[in-house]
C-alpha cells in the first residue's frame, strides 16, 4: 500500500481504529456490507413534533416560492446526530485541546463568540450517543435545518421532484397534494438518507434517483423497494442518469450525477436556472466563513453550530484550503483506512473524474444555487468560486474547474 504522502493534499485526520484497520483487508463486499450496517438510517429524523407528540408544533419555518412558483424551497427542523457521526464512526475526539484549537482558528475579534459555541459543542459530545439520539441532543438544543427543494414539473400531470426530501407530516403531504402528485424523488447525497424509506412509502408511484450505495444502506434499514435509477448505471443503461434525463426532457428539471464523487455520490438539479445542491459546496471562497449562511447572519446565535463546525473542521492543519472538511479529503484518500473498511474503495482515478464532472457542472447556465444546507440562497458566481477554491485540486494539471465566462 502506498503511503499517505502520495494523496495530493496533506490534511488532517484522526487516526483508524484497529477494527477499521481490520476491516479494510477484508473483501469488498464484505465491506460494503459493513458500511451499510453501520451507515443504515433511521426510517425518520427527530424533531420537536415526533419529540413532543405536539402536531401543531413548528417544523417547517420556511417556504419560498422562486421561479415564478415552479421551484419551492422548504426548510425543516430537527435533531442534528452529526456529533454522535463525528464519535462513534469518525472517531473524532472532542476536549480541551481541541476546543482552544477551535478558538485559535477563529479571528481575534470573535474569540469570545466562538468560545460560547464550543463550550455548547462540549455538552453536546458529551452526551451519551444513544440517548443522544432518542431525543437528549434535541432537549440540549442540537438542531439543525434541511431544506427540500420541490420541483414543479412542466408536463401534463403538473407532476412534483422532491429533491433531497425531508420528513413529510401530514400537513405538508396535504399541501405537496395541492400542488401536484409526486412522481420523482431525488437523493441529492448518499450521506441524506433519513426519511427516504418513509418518503418512498408515502409516494410507491415516484421514481427514485439515487446511488447503489444509498440504497445499500436502506436496505439495511429495511427498505425492499429498489431505486429506479442510479449513478452508476453506464449512459446506455435504460437505469441510468442519462434514461432519467431522456424521461424527463422538456418538463423543466436536469439531474447532474457528480461522477467521483465516492463519498457522497452527489447529484445536483437544474430547473429553471435554479440549481438545486446537496453536499458540493461547504466552505465560502473567501475562506472565512461556510458557504451555508449569509455573512449578515454569521454570528448569530441560531448559527453557533455551523461557525464552530466552520473554525473546528474547514481552517489549520485540518483543511489546506479553507473549503473543505478534513474528512472530505480523507474519503478519497485510497491510503486510509476508514474509506476502504466502508466499501467506499477510492481510486486516484476517481479524482480526474470528479474534477471534470465539476467543470462540467460549472458550465452550465444557472442564476442561484439551493443548497440543502444553506439558510441563504448563493448567487451563481460565488458558488462558482466557491467549488473551484475547494476543489480544484483534484485537477492535478491545475486548470482551474470554473471556465463559465472567461475568454476561449
Amino acid at each position: 500500500m502506498s503511503t499517505k504522502e502520495q494523496f495530493p493534499v496533506k490534511y488532517e485526520a484522526p487516526p483508524s481504529p484497529l477494527l477499521i484497520q481490520l476491516m479494510s483487508r477484508l473483501p469488498l463486499s464484505v465491506r460494503r456490507w459493513f458500511g451499510a450496517q453501520v451507515n443504515a438510517p433511521r426510517t425518520e429524523l427527530l424533531d420537536a413534533r415526533a419529540a413532543t407528540g405536539d402536531s401543531t408544533a413548528e417544523v417547517y419555518p420556511v417556504k419560498m416560492s422562486l421561479a415564478d412558483g415552479k421551484v419551492w424551497r422548504i426548510g425543516y427542523e430537527f435533531q442534528s446526530e452529526i456529533v454522535a457521526l463525528f464519535k462513534e464512526v469518525m472517531n473524532i475526539q472532542y476536549g480541551p485541546e481541541e476546543a482552544n484549537a477551535v478558538i485559535e482558528n477563529a479571528p481575534e475579534e470573535i474569540r469570545h463568540i466562538v468560545k460560547k459555541d464550543t463550550e455548547k459543542y462540549q455538552k453536546m459530545y458529551e452526551i451519551d450517543c444513544k440517548k443522544g439520539r432518542e431525543g437528549e441532543y434535541l432537549k440540549q438544543g442540537l438542531k439543525d435545518r434541511n431544506f427540500m427543494m420541490v420541483v414543479k414539473l412542466e408536463n401534463a400531470t403538473g407532476g412534483l421532484l422532491l429533491y433531497s426530501p425531508v420528513r413529510i407530516h401530514e400537513d405538508m403531504r396535504k399541501w405537496l397534494a395541492e400542488l401536484g402528485p409526486v412522481e420523482w424523488i431525488v437523493l441529492g447525497s448518499s450521506a441524506h438518507t433519513t426519511n427516504i424509506k418513509r418518503v418512498a412509502e408515502q409516494y410507491p408511484q415516484a421514481k427514485i434517483v439515487g446511488s447503489e450505495g444509498a440504497e445499500r444502506k436502506l436496505r439495511a434499514a429495511g427498505m425492499s423497494r429498489s431505486f429506479d435509477y442510479y449513478t452508476s448505471e453506464p449512459a446506455t443503461s435504460p437505469r441510468s442518469i442519462a434514461a432519467a434525463n431522456a424521461e424527463l426532457h422538456g418538463q423543466g428539471a436536469e439531474i447532474i450525477s457528480i461522477d467521483g464523487d465516492v463519498v457522497t455520490n452527489a447529484i445536483l438539479v437544474l430547473a429553471h436556472k435554479q440549481l438545486l445542491e446537496t453536499d458540493v459546496a461547504y466552505g465560502h471562497h473567501d475562506k472565512t466563513q461556510t458557504s451555508w449562511v449569509e455573512k449578515k447572519d454569521w454570528l448569530n446565535d441560531d448559527v453557533w453550530f455551523q461557525r464552530h463546525y466552520f473554525y473546528e473542521q474547514l481552517h489549520g492543519c485540518k483543511c489546506p484550503n479553507g473549503c473543505l472538511p478534513s474528512y472530505r479529503f480523507q474519503f478519497m484518500d485510497e491510503n486510509d483506512p476508514l474509506p476502504v473498511a466502508m466499501g467506499i474503495n477510492p481510486r486516484r482515478d476517481d479524482r480526474a473524474l470528479m474534477a471534470a464532472s465539476l467543470r462540467n457542472l460549472l458550465a452550465k447556465d444557472f442564476e442561484q444555487v439551493l443548497g440543502v444546507h444553506f439558510r441563504c440562497i448563493m448567487p451563481a458566481d460565488e458558488f462558482r468560486k466557491s467549488i473551484d477554491a475547494a476543489w480544484g485540486w483534484l485537477d492535478e494539471t491545475g486548470n482551474p474547474l470554473n471556465s463559465y465566462n472567461l475568454p476561449q
